[in-house]
């Protein structure tokens, strides 16, 4: 085995610690060929605090570049996204500047679609390689190693010093060529995975505006044989004890019979596994959830983007939106357990009506139990029809990203980002775009889903009186000057320490329930909702009595004092009056301080 060290970088995923198939499959496939390779992740570097946090910026980009360093490396290869790419550039400067020796390649999404920019306007990167890239990677390394010329590699873009021009060399071929068996041991925190990556397939058919993908896989769709798939599921539950999966391809479902023959081979295994995927709305049916169901599958995601139909069109998404609520209700009855969708707003010809179909859908979807909702800013990425349509009306914005981007920028950075739109449009916004519904995304991702959670009456109470529109409840906290601020300052903890997790879930819950006292305060003066403003302080009590407390046989025993009062009685026919029949609010719920003190919550018919 060759002495000459390669570090592959997985992508900066602010998270929970996860199999990054790509890089492993490139890993693998340099170390089955006799190469020495090594993985390096900082989401892994954060969070065992290799690498500390609490640093400047600037510091912890030179921290970063030691770390890659400390492993005496010939090539480093960064796999990029959109969000960690500035991150990833100034590092790789960085290394330069310790060893110009070191070969730097660039991969992955990012990089492959502003590949020729890229290397034009970032002289200390040697090459990106552009696409899939097992069927080539060795050829590369090799050439690097060996100071060969590269004009023999393909899917390739470099600059040639010799003609001074930037070089591209593509490849029309598309196909799978990834190791059947990946050396998983490579990930230094294999043991502690819980979720097994596993890559289905490549590509995507469609061309919506707002994404990339299209231009990446050139709209090519691959799937991997489900043999092999079902192979990999089984040998990493026997071997690492791994029982949950998540299989890698933007259209999991779009060839409809290999979906069916990877579900029967994975029934014949009888593995006690479940696996999770993703999808189209309009590329599901009842017959297909129900064998995939039956074959371990509890998780589909679905962009749906828009719930307007003219934004729908705009966009190239194309979904019938009459079409959604009667598959929502075919999922129920189908059981599964759980359907994360994906909403934008802020696109540039999106109109209120637009933006309020949308969160009316959202608000459809946020009844079902089941259903996670995600809501995105919509951002312009290179190489889609948005960037091409305004790329002269965008200027800089780091702020506005939405959850889309790392939030670790520097001098240098910034500097980067202002001087390459065209690398960087993720980060810029339209001239003149106010954001009228700024934290719109938070206030759906984090705060909505979080007073279900512990304000489940409250949620559906409240969100009846304003007939079931998230947005007119946004607006309503808004227009009551209630801060979401709060939430924010634990977000950034949460990125890059996820072993800090269980401080943050705290965090968010006390502003949570700091924003609802707040809330509750606004309905004492509303006599016609002034009952929501006693359920509001009764769940907040009721969830501390619950968290401090055993539940047993239906009722709560604690020595929690709730209230002073012998017996406080909600009156629920409001609710009624709301729309909120017997099957949400079945009970009426009592509290009631015993002669010795003691709180016991109690519901009856």
């Amino acid at each position: 085995m060759s002495n000459r060290r390669i570090v592959l970088v997985n992508s900066f995923n602010m998270g929970d610690l996860v199999m990054q198939a790509g890089v492993l499959s490139l890993a693998s496939t340099l170390d089955q060929a006799g190469h020495q390779v090594k993985i390096v992740d900082f989401n892994y570097a954060f969070q065992t605090r290799l690498i500390d946090k609490s640093l400047k910026v600037e510091e912890i980009v030179e921290s970063m570049a030691q770390y890659v360093m400390d492993h005496s490396p010939k090539i480093v290869g960064f796999s990029s996204l959109c969000s960690d790419y500035h991150l990833y550039i100034e590092v790789a400067l960085k290394l330069k500047k310790i060893d110009e020796s070191v070969k730097i390649i660039f991969g992955g999404p990012q990089a492959s679609v502003t590949s020729e920019e890229s290397i034009r306007n970032f002289p200390w990167i040697d090459a990106i390689a552009i696409g899939a890239y097992e069927e080539h990677i060795v050829d590369l390394v090799e050439c690097l190693l060996d100071s060969k010329k590269l004009d023999k590699v393909d899917s390739l873009v470099y600059f040639d010093k010799k003609v001074n021009k930037v070089v591209v060399r593509s490849n029309s071929k598309s196909r799978i060529c990834a190791p059947r068996l990946k050396k998983y041991e490579l990930l230094p925190y294999i043991n502690e995975v819980k979720v097994g990556i596993i890559e289905a397939g490549r590509g995507c058919v469609f061309k919506c505006k707002y994404c990339s993908t299209s231009k990446y896989w050139k709209r090519k769709y691959l799937f991997r044989d489900p043999k092999e798939i079902v192979d990999e599921i089984e040998f990493l539950y026997r071997t690492f004890g791994i029982e949950m999966f998540s299989l890698q391809h933007d259209l999991f479902t779009i060839n409809r019979q290999n979906v069916i023959e990877f579900c029967q081979l994975l029934m014949e295994k009888s593995l006690p596994v479940k696996w999770a995927c993703s999808s189209r709305v309009d590329a599901i049916d009842e017959d297909l959830v129900n064998i995939m169901i039956y074959s371990g599958c509890v998780e589909i995601f679905v962009g749906i983007e828009t719930g307007s139909q003219d934004m729908q069109s705009l966009i190239h998404k194309n979904l019938d939106l009459n079409e959604i609520i009667r598959k929502f209700e075919m999922l129920k009855l189908s059981g599964i357990e759980k359907i994360t969708t994906s909403f934008m707003y802020g696109f540039p010809e999106e109109k209120f009506k637009d933006l309020n179909d949308t969160m009316v859908l959202i608000s459809k979807m946020m009844a079902y139990d089941f259903v996670s909702v995600n809501l995105y800013h919509m951002t312009y990425l290179a190489g889609t029809e948005y960037y091409n349509e305004y790329e002269r009306c965008l200027e800089i914005d780091v702020s506005s990203h939405s959850g889309m981007n790392v939030s670790l920028f520097s001098d240098t950075s910034i500097k980067l980002i202002e001087s390459n739109k065209a690398i960087f449009p993720h980060f810029y916004k339209v001239k003149g775009d106010e954001d009228k519904y700024e934290k719109l995304d938070d206030f759906v991702n984090i705060i909505l889903p979080n007073i279900k959670k512990d304000f489940p009456v409250s949620f559906r109470v409240i969100l009846g009186v304003f007939r079931w529109n998230v947005l007119d409840f946004f607006k309503y906290i808004y227009i009551h000057k209630i801060s979401l601020e709060g939430i924010k300052k634990y977000s950034y903890e949460a990125y890059f320490d996820n072993s800090n997790s269980g401080n943050y879930r705290k965090g968010v819950r006390t502003e949570i329930h700091n924003i609802m006292k707040l809330l509750a305060h606004t309905f004492t003066d509303d006599n016609e909702n002034r009952f929501i403003s006693e359920l509001i302080i009764y769940e907040h009590y009721l969830y501390k009595v619950y968290s401090s407390s055993e539940l047993m046989k239906g009722e709560l025993n604690c020595n929690y004092d709730v209230f002073q009062i012998k017996s406080r009685r909600l009156d629920f026919r409001k609710c009624k009056e709301l729309g909120l029949d017997n099957a949400i609010i079945p009970h009426r719920i009592e509290v009631i301080k015993d002669y010795d003190n003691r709180i016991r919550v109690r519901r009856s018919n």
